[in-house]
């Protein structure tokens, strides 16, 4: 199941929250610390300092900032799946994905000029169960492809156990 939760902070208010959300989601304790990686709305990767510094800017400039969570149970996505689900509805966005929970998800501040509808909301949601299930079933037939490979190696080991059975050594 894909889950969608969102709020937003208007530039009124200042950059504090941002950044504090920033500063939760770069730095939270857990096993993925290490290999967690900002991106941007096309896919570059961001050191820590970029995105800061960028994120700081965008907030800045518009008139909203959207803390959006996106995560799936059954199927771990990919950056590039998140980036399908954001770009309809954010024009700038920046996303990092955390695999410090039971379910993958990838913390977003993204940006507006305008606050986004509940409906634009629930259609994002669609978009990443859709992504979640595409995922789901390649996992399942990449599983599939690994027990039929594996079987094959069981029975070319058992082919080769019989042929050497029937070779006589002794002559």
């Amino acid at each position: 199941m894909a889950i969608v939760k969102a709020s937003y902070q208007t530039r009124s208010k200042g950059t504090k929250g941002v950044m504090d959300s920033y500063r939760y989601y770069s730095y939270r304790e857990g096993p993925d610390l290490a290999q967690r990686q900002w991106y941007d709305r096309d896919g570059r990767a961001l050191d820590f300092d970029e995105a800061k510094e960028e994120i700081r800017e965008r907030a800045e400039h518009y008139g909203y900032t959207y803390r959006v969570i996106l995560s799936t149970e059954q199927a771990r996505l990919a950056p590039d799946d998140y980036r399908a689900v954001l770009g309809q509805q954010f024009p700038e966005y920046y996303l990092i994905e955390h695999a410090n929970t039971e379910h993958p998800h990838a913390h977003v501040m993204a940006f507006n000029k305008k606050t986004v509808p509940r409906d634009e909301l629930e259609a994002m949601r669609e978009r990443l169960g859709e992504r979640e299930q595409v995922r789901e079933q390649e996992r399942a037939k990449e599983q599939v492809r690994r027990q039929e490979q594996e079987q094959e190696r069981v029975r070319e080991q058992a082919r080769r156990q019989e042929l050497d059975r029937g070779w006589d050594y002794e002559r």
